[in-house]
């Protein structure tokens, strides 16, 4: 199958889900200000997060969840490993390529168990339409 790895993941509510690293980081400036009872100052903080949270990608999911390690992947073997390597080096070249069935399989494995549901939902839809009843295009 073809993906396009620039596709913006979108939530429930058809809004962009922005980068969970840019968000945390974010929001951590902010509780700072709150705490020191800067409230303007979080509020401002807030709307130029708002303003320039980078969206979340299909590349960046299935990047993240191919090279991070979750439990259970101690016991991997190096091959195992390896293979997950090269389809993230794959997914980080051109915009748009092609999955073979195991490479989706891989994906989905992985973004099954780094992931909430808020990015698995949306990230199987572009992946496997019809694993989660959703019709192609």
């Amino acid at each position: 199958m073809k993906l396009n790895l620039t596709t913006v993941l979108t939530g429930l509510d058809g809004k962009v889900l922005p980068l969970e690293d840019q968000t945390r980081s974010l929001l951590s400036q902010i509780k700072g200000l709150v705490v020191q009872g800067d409230t303007q100052g979080a509020i401002d903080a807030a709307d130029a997060i708002l303003a320039k949270t980078e969206p979340l990608t299909i590349r960046t999911v299935i990047g993240n969840a191919l090279m991070q390690q979750v439990d259970g992947d101690a016991n991997d073997t190096g091959e195992v490993k390896v293979k997950r390597w090269q389809l993230a080096q794959k997914v980080y070249g051109p915009d748009e390529i092609e999955l073979t069935a195991e490479d989706v399989t891989m994906a989905k494995d992985r973004i099954g168990k780094m992931y909430g549901a808020i990015v698995v939902g949306p990230a199987f839809s572009l992946l496997d339409p019809a694993s989660v009843g959703a019709e192609t295009e």
